[in-house]
């Protein structure tokens, strides 16, 4: 199954799965350069002329510029191939082999909503070094294998808000599209043992999950004891049935916490615990800000 969009070149060859660049790869990036209308390592929606009244359109000299595409897609750059054939996991390997590379990578057609980073690493901060892009794949197509298929859809589906939840334009829409990445991961954590026979609050999730997996847990996800609630729910809770972000209409206030930072970074801790990926990016502290390598192992 061809995907896209990515520069690197590399590929990777198991017994059963194999990732490798097109022929025309050289072209399609050379092309890119050519191209691409991009911005600090994002490239931006195709613009195109936007739906206008027949009013509009008599009153305005401009009327209808300057819109952009709602659904886009971008050049197929990769091919990824399983055996025996199976377009499923080809269609999750492919969104597993995008969290390693730090992109979101899909098969053609219009997948894209927004803008979409096409540097490496940028919707994770880390960088696939030595062989972690054939470890890690082994260890999603393993997972893919072991899992049930309401269970496969489950994962998918975060991954995908994962990636997409990023590209929203404003913090409280990215806000709230990672907080369902960490309700997705309890829905398939909170069936196993050590979990199940325990009375978890709504509030408790984020530090349960933390501490289940070896995580350190961020400020926002500690418990107040007297208020027996974290900041992360209160944030969440206000947004979900209240329609406010930080205690105001959304747009009027922004929380003090580096959520754009700790949030995702949170996130891609508990998929990558639960998915199996041992890498010592686990044990990095709720603020680190530097850019990682995966180092799986």
């Amino acid at each position: 199954m061809k995907f896209g969009f990515l520069l690197d070149s590399g590929s990777i060859v198991l017994p059963s799965i194999e990732v490798s660049p097109l022929q025309d790869h050289g072209e399609t990036i050379h092309k890119f350069y050519e191209t691409a209308k991009v911005s600090k390592g994002w490239i931006l929606p195709p613009q195109v002329p936007a739906p206008v009244t027949e009013e509009e359109a008599r009153l305005f000299q401009r009327a209808g510029e300057g819109g952009l595409q709602e659904f886009y897609s971008l050049p197929s750059t990769h091919q990824l191939t399983v055996s025996p054939p199976d377009q499923d996991k080809e269609r999750f390997l492919i969104l597993c082999y995008g969290l390693v590379q730090g992109l979101y990578l899909a098969p053609p057609g219009p997948s894209y909503l927004f803008g979409v980073p096409y540097k490496q690493g940028a919707l994770t901060g880390l960088i696939p070094v030595g062989e972690d892009s054939m470890r890690a794949i082994r260890c999603f197509a393993d997972l893919y294998d072991r899992s049930t298929m309401h269970e496969r859809v489950k994962i998918a589906a975060l991954l995908h808000w994962f990636f997409v939840g990023q590209t929203y334009r404003y913090l409280w829409d990215r806000f709230d599209a990672l907080y369902k990445v960490v309700d997705g991961i309890w829905s398939l954590v909170r069936v196993r043992p050590q979990i199940k026979s325990a009375r978890v609050s709504h509030a408790e999730r984020p530090s349960v999950l933390a501490g289940y997996f070896g995580l350190k847990v961020p400020e926002w996800a500690e418990i107040n004891q007297s208020t027996k609630t974290c900041r992360l729910s209160q944030l969440r809770n206000e947004l979900v049935h209240e329609a406010r972000f930080n205690g105001e209409p959304i747009g009027y206030s922004i929380p003090a916490e580096n959520l754009d930072l700790e949030l995702p970074a949170f996130a891609l801790k508990l998929i990558s615990a639960f998915c199996g990926l041992r890498t010592p990016y686990l044990q990095a502290e709720p603020s680190a800000r530097w850019e990682m390598a995966w180092d799986i192992t």
